[in-house]
This record gives C-alpha cells, structure tokens and sequence, in this order.
C-alpha cells in the first residue's frame, strides 16, 4: 500500500506535469525586448540620410537606399532604357503589357516628363484597378464559391470584387477602405456600397451540409481573427489561438480580446441592392401584388404548410437534440449566441426546403399545380425581386459572450486589441445611427485605422513595395513578427509610412513616390562590376532592379492582348473560363481554379496570398507548350500578323516580335527565325479560327505555311522573354 508521503509526492508532481502540459500560466509580463521590439514603436520621422552621389537621387527614397549602397561599397545600376522601363511600369500598374505603339511613342517622346506623364496615364487607367484589385482579393482569399466538398457557387459574391476595383480606381483613402470592408454596415448602414464592402467578412470557406454548427461557426470566426489579424496588421496572430504565441508577445488572451469584436457578426443576404426611391417603388408594387393575390395564396399556405411541417421534421432529425431544442426554442428565451446557432442551421434547412413539392400529399398536388398556374396570370403586377448584396450584420445590439476554450465560463472575454500596444479592454464607440448594432466591429476599425497605430502603415507600404520589386522592405508582408524578417531599411519603412498617413492614405501617391525614384528606373542588369553579387547575393541593398515572372493572371491577360482577343468589359458577374475576360472577372472557384491560375502558382481562395510564390513545374511547360487554348491563342496571333504582313516573312517576324516583346528583333534573330520558318514549312494547313478570315493574297503562306508560323509564335509566347519583366 502507497505511504502518505509516496501518495503526496506523486500528487504533487502529477499537477505540475499536468500543469505544464495545459499550459495556463499565470498572466505572463512582456520583457523590455518584447516592448522595445521594433514593430510595436511609434512611426518615427527619420532624417533623409546625407549621401555622395546626390546628382543620383530623384527623391528622398533614394537617399536612403543610396546611403546603405555606399556604406556597402556598391554602386546603384543605371538606368533602365525607356523600352524597358514602359513595360515594366505598365505591368506593375495595370497587369497588362504596353502596345508596339505605346512602345514606341514614349521612347520617343522628347519631353523630359514623359515617364511622369505616363506614369499619370496609367493611374488614371481603368487597369489599374482591376490588376492592383486582384491584388488585394488575393490577399484576402477571394472567391466566388464556399469551397469544401461541395463548393457552391455563391451568385452576388462579385458585387464586392467590383467594388475593390471601383475603390482602387477612385482612390479611396485607406483608412475609409479598411473601415467600410469591417464595418460599412455600422458606419453607413443607408449605403449599399458600405454594406457591400462588408462581403470581406464573408469570404469565409462555408460546408453547407456542416451539422456541427457550434464547431463551424467557431471555425468562421477564428478564420475572421486570423485573415484580419494579418491582412491589415502584419501579426500571424492564428498562432496564440492555442496558447500564449512562442515567439512574438501575443498572448491567448489577446487572440480571442480581437476575436471578441467579430462576436456578433453574422451573414445578412437578403439586404437589398437598391436605392431608397427603388425600394420604395418596389415595396408598393409588391403590397399591390399580395393584395391582389391573398385569396390565392391562403389556398397555397394550406396546402404547403402541412408539407413544410413534414420537410422540417425530416430536417430536423439530421441535427442533434441540443440544435432541434434551439431551432423550436420562442425567439425571445434564445441568448445571443443561440440566436446565431439557430440562424447558421437555418441556412441548411433553407436549402433543404427549397423543394416544397416533393412533400406534398398525392390527393392535393393536382389542386396546388391549378393554383400555382392561376398565381401566375398576376405576374405582369409582381415587381422583379430586388438584387442582393453579400454582406453582414450584427445579431443584435447585445454582442454573445466570448471564452477561451478550456478556461472557467464565467471568464468572459472582453473586446480588446493586443496587450503589448493597448492592455485595457476596448471602449466600444458604436455609431448611435445604426442601433441595432454592438459597435465593436466599427471600434476595430477605429483602432486599426488611426494614426498613432505603428502596424497599419508599415504594412500597408510595404506590400506595395513587395509588389513592385519582387521584395518587401520586409519580406514576410503578413507576419512583422520575430518569426518573419525584420526590415532591410527601417528608416525608409518609417519615412514611407509617414509620407503615406501624411497623405491622406492615397495609395496612388505611394504609387507615384516609388515609380518615379532612381532605384526603381535602374536596369536589372548592372554592368559595372562584379562585386555586387559577392557583398549582397539577394540584392537586398537594391543595387540592380529584380527580374521577376509575370503572376498567373498577367501570362493569361497578356497572351490574350497578343492575340487580339482581351475583352475590357467591366464588372459584372464573373465569366466562365472559357472567356476572353480578364482574368479578375473570371468565376473563381475554390476546388476547380482556372489553368493558368492552377499552374503558375495563383491564389487558392483559402488563405491570404501576400505575393506569388514562383516555382519551376512541368505542368507549366506542358500548359504553355501543349495546351489546347495557348495553341488556339497562338493561331490568332498568326492571324493579326497576316493582317499585316502581306507576303513578307520578314515583316511577319518583324511584327510578331514587336507584338510579343515590344521590340524589333536583332539581325541575328531574324535569320534564326527565317531558317526556323523555311525548315518547318510543310503542307500542312489549319482550320481558320476566324469565319471572317480568309487565305488570299495577303497570306504569308507563300513564304511559310501556317504551321510553321504558329510554331514560331507559340515559341515566343513560352519565352522568358515575354514571361518574365526586368
């Protein structure tokens, strides 16, 4: 038998090895290294840095990476040459390479502002916004579908992929961007433009046949937590939802303090996308049309109410005794948080229920079929249904309880923002317009927005410095934490945050301030010496401009510019693939992407895609090289060329390249390339893809058959050449 003094030690050393594995420290302090460390300061106004070679500079950006060069012994690459420089800027501001004739004419254009005038032009393209919002839909994993197993497609989720561009188009300032995406409904609850920015919050992956309600709507609002965590502060804060975080001073507690404030939220698709004046004429044609048709209906509801009852019964048997308690509760004895279980299982029912027919008794369906074709001689009065937005909207005015899992119930969680900036709960300051509401998403947005918040700033520029030189000052865009890299020149980080809150947060002047400094003009190739590459492999000094690829999207919009296919139709909803839409109106469905989106390394719509992560695979090759719609693409490139050409093979090379690259092509490679054509010319013809086309004197078959010009110009849409920007 075990001696008190045996029982008691083992006791003892059972609760400290469970206490330890449970890990529920007492209320840990942060260390002056977690307060001082270098995310969490104040945005500091630092001096432009004195340097030699001031004839360099183009505008303080310089200055500070010119200081860091010389420190180095490096000397910056010079300029790209204007060629170059269109394709480059065009690609980064519009997604879309410049015409042989764009080309052209700004190199040479004598006027010495003809870069800043086509950086303008760019601006103020409608491009712009397009590319730069696909941009931002990836990082907060935009899609068009649910995802999971069964992926259904959700039919107004596009209303918020317009308003993107519309945003990145007008320039929103973006504090007002970042407010009306958490919270439009709460500041603007009258604008539906505000509410459709809100569909941020509904880009959630969603199982609609999930009959654990409880575990997916926990699920919903961690991923809410962790996208907006990153997206807008930089902190890979999913990492503390377990445990206090292992590397970054963010505890457990703080994780589910900014869960807190997404604690009331919930999906609202039935908000009208109308004006006042619409929803007033609809609402009384709608009161005609019920008048009119009551006695019709009644019959209706008599017949399909017994029916309803007995598809609600089946339904309810697929949820356990605790759900089926909920969903037969009086609305006025549920909590808060019941009244959301009960909504999310709703949704399933909805679905399930949309079928009524079926249900119906055998002796009453001839009965209920006579009155639903006498229902619809009143047609004509019925006003067409409003379109919808995808949007949010709290519970309620009383926000559900928020607890840590495993922790004592009674330790409510109260809204808050990270402990290492802010340890007292927040002060939620709702908008007293819109009372139907918590206020706590509205104070997040407050928080996240203002001026003296460090992160928000820092991380806004520098994803815009990641995007245009293939590198963030620092590298890791959403984690600013020990686990990501710090900045390679944190001066200049500060400096751009501050010219950016200084602005009013105008996202274009960040645009203008980097495309015109020197260190974004310099060439990708520097040819003065070979030390730089020995002092600073990465480049990350910027000695030189990087060499990046195109992004899925751009390989797919550019070949079909090449072609002469790209339809610039705006907005709406998204096309199937099988469209010559670019790319940013294409459906993007979760579990089956679009090709080029699939292979060359494009967002999967779970996660937020900060840059594109560029690999090397056969099935790109094979794409590229084998692929039914790059070969169908290929034929009408050889088309626009006939066009052209006339009997000259040369001119067709001539044409082709220019099309294709921008450029002329050097006496060596027009002799390649006629060789190429004169040895692979056969027999062989092709179906036209073109009804209007035709094979007539202006064919360059004479000199080399389709064929072999196809050949050639599928050769060149594979190239680096027109895969890659320097």
């Amino acid at each position: 038998m075990m001696k008190p003094i045996e029982r008691y030690l083992l006791v003892s050393f059972t609760i400290i090895l469970l206490g330890r594995m449970v890990a529920i420290p007492s209320e840990p302090s942060f260390t002056e290294e977690d307060r001082a460390y270098w995310a969490y300061q104040p945005v500091r106004d630092p001096v432009i840095p004195p340097v030699k070679q001031s004839a360099w500079l183009n505008n303080p950006i310089d200055a500070f990476i010119l200081k860091k060069l010389e420190d180095a012994g490096i000397q910056p690459s010079p300029q790209a040459i204007r060629p170059v420089l269109i394709r480059r800027v065009s690609l980064n501001l519009t997604g879309l390479p410049p015409s042989p004739e764009e080309i052209e004419a700004f190199s040479a254009d004598p006027d010495p502002d003809a870069y800043l005038k086509l950086v303008e032009r760019l601006l103020a393209s409608p491009r712009y916004g397009e590319y730069w919002g696909r941009y931002w839909l990836n990082l907060v994993r935009y899609s068009d579908s649910n995802g999971f197993k069964s992926d259904e497609y959700r039919p107004v989720a596009w209303k918020y992929r317009d308003y993107v561009i519309k945003t990145f188009n007008d320039d929103k300032p973006y504090h007002q961007f970042v407010t009306e995406q958490l919270a439009g409904d709460e500041c603007e609850p009258d604008n539906p433009q505000s509410l459709v920015a809100t569909g941020f919050l509904r880009l959630w992956p969603y199982e609609s046949n999930q009959r654990d309600v409880d575990r997916q709507w926990a699920d919903i609002l961690n991923e809410l937590t962790n996208v907006s965590g990153e997206v807008f502060l930089g902190m890979s804060i999913g990492c503390a939802r377990c445990h206090d975080h292992k590397f970054d001073p963010i505890l457990q507690k703080d994780y589910f303090r900014l869960r807190s404030f997404f604690a009331s939220v919930f999906p609202a698709d039935d908000i009208p996308d109308a004006s006042a004046s619409e929803k007033g004429d609809y609402n009384e044609r709608l009161d005609r049309w019920l008048t009119t048709t009551r006695s019709i209906r009644e019959k209706l509801e008599e017949i399909e109410h017994p029916a309803r009852k007995k598809a609600e019964d089946v339904s309810l048997l697929k949820f356990d005794q605790r759900y089926q308690k909920i969903l037969g509760a009086a609305q006025e004895t549920l909590t808060p948080y019941q009244q959301q279980i009960r909504k999310m299982a709703n949704l399933q029912l909805q679905k399930e229920h949309a079928n009524v027919k079926k249900m119906i008794r055998s002796e009453e369906i001839d009965q209920w079929n006579e009155l639903r074709k006498k229902l619809k001689t009143y047609d004509p009065l019925k006003p067409t249904r409003l379109p919808t937005l995808m949007a949010v909207r709290d519970i309620g005015p009383i926000a559900p309880k928020t607890h840590i899992p495993g922790k004592p119930s009674d330790a409510e969680i109260q809204p808050g923002y990270p402990s290492i900036l802010d340890p007292f709960p927040a002060v939620i300051r709702g908008n007293a317009e819109y009372e139907n509401s918590t206020g706590r998403r509205l104070t997040l947005a407050r928080w996240i927005t203002h001026p003296d918040n460090p992160l928000t700033p820092r991380v806004l520029v520098n994803r815009i410095w990641h995007h245009h030189f293939e590198a963030g000052l620092v590298k890791t865009p959403n984690d600013f934490g020990r686990q990501g890299h710090g900045p390679s020149h944190p001066e200049l980080l500060d400096w751009l945050a501050r010219k950016f809150l200084q602005g009013n947060g105008s996202i274009k002047n960040l645009h203008r301030l980097i495309l015109t400094s020197a260190v974004y003009l310099q060439s990708a190739l520097n040819g003065k010496t070979a030390v730089e590459p020995t002092i600073d492999p990465e480049n990350r000094l910027l000695w030189r401009m990087p060499v990046r690829r195109l992004t899925a999207e751009q390989i797919r919009d550019s070949i079909l510019k090449v072609s002469g296919n790209l339809d610039l139709q705006m907005h709406g909803e998204g096309r199937n693939y099988d469209s010559y839409r670019r790319s940013v109106y294409l459906k993007f469905i979760r579990n089956t992407r679009e090709q080029f989106v699939e292979a060359f390394d494009g967002s999967d719509g779970f996660n937020s895609m900060t840059h594109q992560t560029v690999t090397t695979t056969a099935p790109q090759s094979l794409l590229l090289l084998n692929g039914k719609w790059t070969f169908q693409q290929s034929r009408f490139f050889v088309e626009r060329i006939d066009e052209m050409a006339g009997l000259d093979s040369a001119a067709a090379i001539q044409n082709a390249y220019r099309m294709a690259y921008g450029r002329s092509p050097t006496q060596d490679e027009l002799q390649k390339a006629e060789e190429f054509l004169k040895e692979t010319a056969s027999e062989i013809q092709y179906e036209k893809p073109s009804a209007n086309s035709s094979q007539d004197g202006k064919s360059i078959m004479g000199k080399a058959n389709r064929s072999a010009m196809i050949d050639f110009c599928q050769m060149l849409l594979n190239s680096n050449e027109f895969l890659y920007v320097q």
